[in-house]
């Protein structure tokens, strides 16, 4: 979700991609599946979690798109007005 664009914030571009968002609830399903399920579990030699084990995460994962929304807007900012930090983000940042 985070390198769809360069520049352009994950709300003005949206999620359009309908492969990509079947994707995304694919492999969410699939992690589940291997954590929970038994026989999965042999095959992995996985273990199921509570459910608290895996909120830690989410802190982090907010924290990248805010992250990346940030740099993505100081990047305009520096499209439209030159300003140096979104010009040097623009140059070094991404790909």
């Amino acid at each position: 979700l985070i390198c769809k664009t360069r520049t352009l914030s994950l709300f003005q571009q949206g999620l359009k991609n309908r492969i990509l968002n079947i994707g995304l609830v694919e492999e969410t399903v699939l992690a589940a599946l291997m954590c929970y399920l038994p026989f999965l579990n042999a095959a992995f030699g996985t273990a199921p979690i509570r459910f608290i084990h895996w909120l830690p995460g989410v802190p982090f994962s907010l924290l990248e798109i805010v992250y990346d929304e940030t740099r993505k807007g100081l990047i305009r900012v520096g499209d439209r007005t030159g300003n140096r930090l979104g010009v040097w983000l623009r140059q070094y940042t991404a790909w």
